[in-house]
């Protein structure tokens, strides 16, 4: 039997009540749902999206009282995580404690640095590692969200709330590996944009569901799935809360990060961290570079 739909919808409120949770209470607590959709995906052509900036040969027009100003009075501050709030990637973590780490990573470089669409890299990497419900439960309970955060970034957040701005997490990796980072950092699980895991129940052995469930696809319908999908989730994000997110920031490590600030009601600011890895292109593009998050919690009101 092959569970073609079946995602973890991890919400703002929920039980999970498969096996997973039964195996091991680390795992994220979420319900489980049958998501009604076309599994087919398109991946498109193998497209260089570096392209788009490769003209450039400036960096930020911004000024820099500007770019102070922006920071200043940002409404929201939208993080990406792995690489920016995290050490390491989440995939690739995961990948490398099933062992297939150095394929996989390989693949995530050509995504960030904009060699590859994202779609195909998701794919590709998901198809390489083919992680059961039992893998994730196990990698989640070796890396507890608060071993993985990367320096500064507690502080941030803190210094964030007390000045009542809204913090989101919008990412390329999986919610079901991300939520104990944001349960942690106290980030509300409404605030989060990331993709989802699809799982399939193995073909071959039929004689129970659990733990022959494993992932074989990713929730197309997520917009941080495909290319353009972080401005998008800021467009969202503005249209529901129009009312009190006039100005956004957005901090991030990769390509798909500089989109936010390269399309219309994408984010105001685009912050480019380069405290865990360094892309040329980000470095270049970013209205700010910063290696250390003491430098945005300084330039705090």
């Amino acid at each position: 039997m092959i569970l073609r739909h079946l995602a973890l919808n991890v919400g703002k409120s929920c039980n999970f009540v498969g096996a997973a949770a039964a195996a091991n209470s680390s795992f994220p607590k979420c319900r489980a749902s049958l998501l009604l959709k076309n599994q087919n995906h398109k991946t498109g052509l193998l497209v260089s999206v570096a392209t788009r900036y490769a003209s450039s040969t400036t960096t930020s027009t911004k000024k820099p009282e500007e770019i102070q100003a922006l920071w200043q009075q940002a409404d929201a501050v939208c993080f990406d995580v792995d690489c920016t709030l995290t050490t390491k990637d989440g995939l690739d973590s995961l990948a490398t404690f099933l062992g297939k780490g150095q394929a996989v990573q390989d693949l995530t470089n050509l995504a960030m640095n904009g060699t590859m669409e994202l779609e195909e890299a998701l794919q590709k990497r998901l198809e390489i590692m083919a992680p059961s419900v039992q893998d994730i439960a196990d990698w989640i309970k070796a890396h507890p969200g608060e071993s993985r955060l990367a320096p500064g970034v507690v502080t941030l957040l803190e210094a964030l709330r007390e000045r009542n701005k809204e913090v989101y997490l919008i990412s390329g990796g999986f919610r079901e590996l991300i939520l104990p980072v944001s349960d942690y950092l106290q980030v509300p699980r409404s605030n989060i944009y990331a993709n989802r895991f699809i799982f399939t129940n193995s073909e071959e052995d039929t004689s129970s569901f659990y733990p022959n469930v494993k992932v074989s696809s990713f929730d197309t319908d997520e917009p941080t799935s495909r290319d353009g999908g972080k401005p998008e989730a800021i467009r969202q994000i503005r249209a529901a809360n129009a009312d009190k997110i006039k100005t956004v920031v957005m901090v991030g490590d990769g390509i798909t990060d500089l989109e936010a600030i390269q399309e219309e009601g994408g984010a105001d600011l685009f912050v480019g961290y380069g405290g865990v890895v360094v892309r040329d292109i980000i470095k270049k593009n970013a209205d700010w570079f910063i290696m250390d998050y003491e430098e945005l919690t300084k330039a705090l009101p």
